[in-house]
C-alpha cells in the first residue's frame, strides 16, 4: 500500500501553484492493542504526546476526539507503518474570556511497543 504526499504552494488567488508527490510502501503490520481512552487522556494531561495550545489558556474544553492514522510525510522519512493516535480537539479559554484552538496528538501505540 502505499500513501502519497502532498505538498501546496499557495498564490495570492488561492490557486495551486504546484503539486509535489511522492509514494512510500507501507508495509502490512501485525494487529496490536490499541492504549484504552483513560490511558491517552492521561497522556494528553501530561502533555505527553503534540499539543497545540494557546501560551495564555487557563481552561480546556475538548469537544471531540477521533482515532486517526498518522504518518510522517517530510521527504526524508524511513516510516513503513502508519501509526494510530488518539486525536482531541477542543477550546481553550483564558482568564479574560477570549477562546482559542486546542488540538492534540498523542500516540494510541501503548508505550511498551515504542519505547526500547
Amino acid at each position: 500500500m502505499a500513501f502519497p504526499e502532498l505538498l501546496y504552494q499557495w498564490e495570492k488567488k488561492v490557486e495551486i501553484d504546484s503539486v509535489y508527490t511522492a509514494f512510500r510502501d507501507i508495509a502490512e503490520g501485525e494487529p496490536i492493542k490499541i492504549k484504552s481512552f483513560d490511558d491517552a487522556f492521561e497522556d494528553l494531561k501530561q502533555f505527553r504526546g503534540t499539543i497545540r495550545i494557546d501560551e495564555t489558556a487557563e481552561k480546556v474544553i475538548i469537544k471531540k476526539v477521533e482515532l486517526a492514522y498518522w504518518e510522517d510525510s517530510s521527504p526524508n522519512s524511513k516510516q513503513t507503518h502508519v501509526q494510530p493516535i488518539y486525536h482531541f480537539l477542543g477550546e481553550t479559554i483564558n482568564n479574560d474570556g477570549d477562546r482559542g484552538t486546542f488540538e492534540g496528538f498523542i500516540a494510541a501505540v501503548p508505550d511498551m511497543l515504542t519505547t526500547p
